[in-house]
This record gives structure tokens, sequence and C-alpha cells, in this order.
């Protein structure tokens, strides 16, 4: 009797995970139709995008297994996803050949730091031990700003830092090894700047952008990009004036799937995805207790990056012989990306 329930109970546990297979697949198919047939036009479908690869990774487990055990129509549900991950990301996954340096090159960084006024040292620990050269930071707040001048000012002897008491996720700062020319600060909903360096006597313009994220969950909406789109086109206008070598990077709080994402792409290369392995997830990362809002240890322990919405974009008169992202956050919820710029 007890062999007989064990059995019966197991043959339910399998058909409640092939039942949850299948919907699954039916439900990832219907969502990358209306991906393909509506794009960004649908506030649902562009959220569903947002996390596409996270949601794409369970068809590329579940479809072998789903042949092994000749779950045919299973497998055809699962297709779709398979094929849109290895369409969109294998190309991710292949061998970087290693580029010789040229001459003149440029260490780059982008950090958000979670607006921290407590647990500084980690984080400026990180940034010195990366050995970067340039360093783009969001959401600086009053405390990491001075401990920023108190730390770090031997290594980075030109800093243009905007840190808001106000509100620590409006600030911004740039810190440099190369002479700073130039630098606005601006905001609209989140902080945003522009500083024009002096690169052995070629001008080099960064924009250290932080746009608002599109889920409004406190304003009423699941989701919508126009606050997000408006900002980022405040920053692509600006660009129109500039000549020369051009950094786009921060905490963009969007998807490679977003029609933003690729309208930046029209002129700009994506750092990570010229020269970086893997799907470069950032975000959110709990390893430290002090990134989480909330006390739970449980989450802390388990949850880790699902999401790359730090980026690096540049013009063509850089070229990404690497990027990376590094695997400690120092305390923020973000983790920092590395990337080593030839200068054409």
């Amino acid at each position: 009797m007890i062999r007989r329930r064990s059995m019966q109970f197991s043959r339910a546990v399998f058909n409640l995970f092939w039942l949850t297979t299948g919907a699954y697949g039916l439900g990832v198919t219907v969502l990358l139709l209306l991906k393909f047939i509506a794009g960004s036009a649908w506030s649902p479908v562009e959220a569903f995008s947002s996390f596409l690869p996270v949601v794409l990774l369970p068809a590329l487990i579940l479809g072998p297994l789903c042949l092994l055990r000749r779950r045919w129509r299973l497998a055809a549900s699962l297709a779709a996803a398979i094929v849109t991950f290895v369409v969109g990301y294998g190309g991710s996954f292949m061998p970087r050949g290693d580029a010789a340096p040229s001459a003149t090159g440029l260490r780059f960084m982008t950090y958000n730091l979670h607006a921290e006024t407590l647990q500084l040292e980690p984080m400026l620990a990180l940034i010195r031990e990366s050995k970067a050269d340039l360093v783009a930071l969001q959401e600086l707040s009053p405390e990491m700003a001075q401990a920023i001048e108190a730390s770090l000012a031997t290594d980075y002897p030109y800093r243009a830092l905007h840190p808001s008491s106000e509100n620590p996720i409006w600030g911004q700062g740039v810190l440099s090894r190369h002479p700073i020319q130039a630098d606005e600060y601006w905001r609209i909903a989140l902080g945003h700047q522009r500083v024009v360096l002096d690169l052995q006597g070629a001008p080099l313009t960064l924009y250290n952008t932080h746009p608002v994220h599109p889920f409004r969950l406190r304003e009423g909406e699941l989701f919508n990009s126009d606050g997000h789109r408006q900002e980022v086109n405040v920053v692509l206008s600006r660009v129109e004036n500039d000549r020369g070598a051009i950094i786009i990077a921060g905490d963009f709080n969007m998807s490679d799937q977003s029609s933003t994402y690729l309208r930046i792409r029209q002129r700009f290369n994506d750092a990570y995805r010229e020269s970086g392995w893997g799907l470069g997830f950032t975000f959110p990362d709990f390893s430290y207790a002090n990134a989480m809002t909330v006390d739970a240890p449980l989450l802390s322990m388990f949850i880790r990056p699902m999401a790359r919405i730090d980026y690096v974009f540049h013009s063509a008169e850089l070229a990404a012989r690497s990027a990376r992202v590094l695997a400690d956050s120092g305390g923020s919820d973000h983790r920092p990306v590395l990337v080593e710029f030839d200068v054409q």
C-alpha cells in the first residue's frame, strides 16, 4: 500500500512537472509572438522583454529533457524560446580573441553606488582596485563624495562630483586620471552628467547617465517607459553636438530588448556585446545585507543578478578590447562594469 501511494505521488509530481513545462512553453511562445507583432507598443510585452534572457534560460534545460523523454509536443512548444535565445545571445558565449593593446588605452568603469551613506569602504576599495582611468558613478551620496575626496584624491586627481543631499539617488560623479575640461550636471527625474576630458591631447566626451526606471508601481502603473525614453532622448540630442570620442555609460534601467537600447545602438557600440562574455547581468546583487531595503537573509544568500541594466556605449573612435562585470558589488545592488578601450 505504501509503495503504491509512493508511486501515485511520484506520477502526480511528474505529471505536474510536464504540465508546468507545457504551460511555460506555450506562454513564452505567445509572448514572443506578441513581441514580434507589437514590439514595444504594449507595456506588458515590453515588461516581459526586460527579463527576456532569464525567461528563456529554462527552455535550454527543458528542451533537451523533453527530447530525452520523447515528449515531442512539449519540445516543440519550447522551440521558439530556444531559437530566440540562440539567435539573440548565442554569440555572447563564443570565445573572444585577445586583441593586442594599442599605444593609447583607457580603462573605464561604471558603478551605481546604491546611494550608500554608511558602508562606504568596500565600495572605495572596489574603485581603487579596479585601477580604472575613468569612473562614472551613479547614486552618489554626500557621505560617499566626502569619502572619495578623503581616500581617492591621489588615485584620481581630477574629480567632478555632484552629490545630492535632497535625495542621494540623484547624485552623479566622475573620477579621472585625465584632466577634466568641462563638467555639467542636470536632473530630470534622476541625475545626468556630461564631462569633457583631455585624453592625451584629444577630447573625450563622457555622458554619465541614469534615466528613471520604467516600472511605475508606486504611480499605479505596471510599466511605462515614456519618462525613461524622454530622458535618453535628452542625452542623445546633446550628443549630436559633440565631436571626437564619446562614451555614454551608467545605470540605464533598461534591457537590451527595449526600443531605447536599439535606438542607441543605431549610432553607438555596446562595449559588452562587442568584447564581453556571457549575459553580463549586473542587477540585483543582494550579497551584502546593506544592499537590501528589507531584512531577508535568505534573499541575500540566493538572489544574484538576473538583468543587464548597466551599459557602456561608445563611438567608433574607441574600440572595446575587453569588457566584464565584476564579481563583487562592494555593497551596492549593482555590479560594476569594467571596459578596456583602445583609442583609434
